[in-house]
């Protein structure tokens, strides 16, 4: 947070409206390195928003929030740098299934969990949606053993049909002047 002692966060609804964004485990990390946490932050709902008084104008703010099973958007209100940290074992690179919004982060991944940052961002919404690991060992199995079903079933369905046309040649069905 630079030059800025509020932080006002809000997530839209399906309707346009706006909704205070659920956060706990506050801290503030001061320029000198010194780490405050929830008692010396004010946290309130206020005008449907969620607003942060925080201990001083410039420093690092943290805050967990609350996401779905697979996938997590965090409102930003302020300009500077963001970071994202997954929970562990899930993985954002594998674009059917992961996928970071707004782009230009970079991405590390530190204790089984992976970090996305950016080094400055205004007033935008961070939407990150992710996956287990072991998501792609079964994706990668189902579309094995469906292409493994699917050569089968022409296999089959080409040795039927040379077994017909042998049928037919017997009968004299195919016989030609």
């Amino acid at each position: 947070v630079n030059g800025s002692e509020r932080v006002r966060l809000a997530a839209t609804s399906g309707f346009g409206g706006r909704n205070p964004v659920p956060i706990s485990a506050v801290q503030f990390r001061y320029e000198n390195g010194t780490v405050v946490g929830a008692d010396a932050i004010d946290v309130s709902t206020r005008d449907q928003r969620t607003v942060i008084d925080l201990p001083a104008a410039d420093g690092t703010f943290a805050y967990t929030g609350a996401a779905s099973s697979r996938s997590v958007t965090a409102p930003l209100d302020f300009e500077g740098s963001h970071e994202v940290v997954l929970p562990p074992g899930m993985r954002v690179s594998f674009p059917l299934f992961g996928d970071v919004s707004p782009g230009g982060y970079e991405k590390s991944v530190e204790d089984d969990r992976v970090h996305l940052r950016w080094d400055s961002l205004s007033s935008a919404t961070v939407s990150v949606e992710y996956y287990f690991e072991r998501d792609l060992l079964i994706f990668g199995g189902v579309v094995g053993v469906l292409a493994v079903v699917a050569v089968g079933g022409v296999v089959y369905y080409r040795l039927r049909i040379r077994r017909l046309e042998r049928e037919r040649e017997r009968s004299g069905l195919d016989y030609e002047e």
